[in-house]
């Protein structure tokens, strides 16, 4: 029998989870032999339900809002989005520009993926977010900037949609380009507000560690 398509996907992500797994006792020191010990009832379980479809990540401070946000973008150059005087207004904080704007390349490629959003019921730091949500693989930069470019300009004035337009914070976290010496780039949290008052996408970034995000924030993840 032929797979449908959301098969195919489904075993897509049952080969990641091994693939994750694997790449892990590797990292840590592991060799093949550790994986021909490792018990892998547990994990063929996790497999046969992705598999399925019948199982969910078991959310206990977060409750998702939507999954399968599509963002499908055309590549672009830096200067047509993040400098224009017309809309949508765009406000940069301190740490998005040096961290985040900074490294945003001059041309940016295409993206074709879809996100899950996910809100916060209560207060949580940043390492709470991140295991709850099975530890997501970060955006890159240039992902980054093609996602929210495209969000944001669905919702130029303040519209609804995606991106919250309530007060609250929509969350991505980002991985900065590898600096030297560095074994992976920097993870970091940024931030897009809507300002009622100044009419504004505000944009700021956080170092991940120290972060508490409030009850009603949203966390953006891989879908």
């Amino acid at each position: 029998m032929k797979p449908n398509r959301k098969g195919v996907k489904n075993l897509g992500k049952a080969f990641k989870l091994f693939e994750g797994v694997a790449n892990e006792v590797y990292d840590r020191g592991g060799d093949d032999e550790v994986l021909a010990r490792m018990e892998l009832k547990s994990v063929r379980g996790k497999i046969v339900e992705i598999l399925m479809g019948v199982k969910k990540f078991a959310f206990v401070n977060l409750k998702l809002v939507a999954e399968g946000i599509s963002v499908v973008t055309e590549s672009f150059v830096k200067g047509s989005f993040w400098r224009t005087d017309s809309a949508p207004k765009l406000y940069f904080g301190d740490n998005f520009e040096k961290w985040v704007l900074a490294s945003i390349p001059e041309s940016v490629p295409a993206f074709h993926g879809t996100l899950t959003k996910t809100e916060l019921t209560k207060a949580m730091y940043d390492s709470e977010i991140l295991t709850e949500l099975g530890q997501p693989k970060p955006f890159s930069v240039a992902e980054f900037s093609a996602i929210v470019r495209s969000l944001v300009r669905a919702q130029p004035e303040g519209e609804s949609g995606a991106l919250l337009t309530n007060g609250y914070a929509s969350i991505f976290y980002v991985q900065l380009p590898t600096q030297a010496g560095e074994e992976g780039g920097r993870v970091v949290a940024v931030s897009a507000h809507w300002d009622s008052g100044l009419r504004d996408w505000g944009f700021d970034a956080l170092g991940v560690g120290g972060s508490r995000w409030g009850d009603g924030d949203c966390v953006f993840s891989r879908s």
